[in-house]
């Protein structure tokens, strides 16, 4: 239990240093790589309709979304997981998608986090499925964050069972306003 405090300790301190990392790329513009870095990569799919998407995958951790035309995505590998940024340029439309190794069954739940983070003051939380075909369960939640302020989450393990192959905690940040832009992202994944 102690490695997975340990764990969840260093994610979140991951995580504050990819926002960080998030606002210092937003601010300078710079863009370290496009796809293959962690198996990630964009095909564009053609579309004479206004809303034309693109669609990410990441062969390492074996998923897709769609996602508006328009964004970058960035990939950064780290010690204890990968980072995935998608922004817009010029805009805050952006989120971004932290992934770690997870030795526990899924679902993650409130008391779980604050089992590893007694300090956090989570917001409306609310248990959801989400995903194509809506069967990942998520926690969706709003925290305050001291480098981007508010900010929506999304917390999801997946697979929910670890004893087969591993699984992933996946944390997904964005702006509070994003919510318009990150369901329908969100209702596209697969695995």
């Amino acid at each position: 239990m102690k490695k997975v405090k340990r764990t969840i300790f260093i994610v979140i301190i991951m995580t504050f240093l990819a926002g960080a990392a998030f606002s210092t790329f937003k601010y300078l513009n710079i863009e370290i790589f496009k796809s293959g870095g962690s198996g990630g990569s964009v095909m564009e799919e053609k579309s004479a309709e206004p809303d034309s998407k693109q669609t990410y995958e990441n062969n390492v951790f074996g998923f897709s979304f769609r996602y508006p035309l328009g964004f970058k995505i960035i990939e950064i590998p780290e010690d204890l997981g990968t980072t995935i940024l998608a922004e817009k340029s010029g805009t805050r439309e952006s989120f971004q998608i932290f992934i770690s190794e997870f030795d526990e069954p899924g679902p993650i739940t409130e008391e779980r986090i604050k089992k590893d983070l007694p300090d956090i003051v989570m917001e409306n939380s609310l248990e959801v499925l989400i995903g194509e075909g809506k069967t990942i369960r998520a926690l969706i939640f709003f925290v305050e964050d001291a480098a981007l302020g508010k900010t929506r989450e999304v917390w999801f393990v997946w697979p929910d069972d670890p004893s087969v192959a591993g699984n992933y905690l996946y944390q997904l940040t964005t702006y509070p306003e994003m919510d318009n832009l990150i369901g329908p992202i969100l209702d596209t994944l697969k695995f």
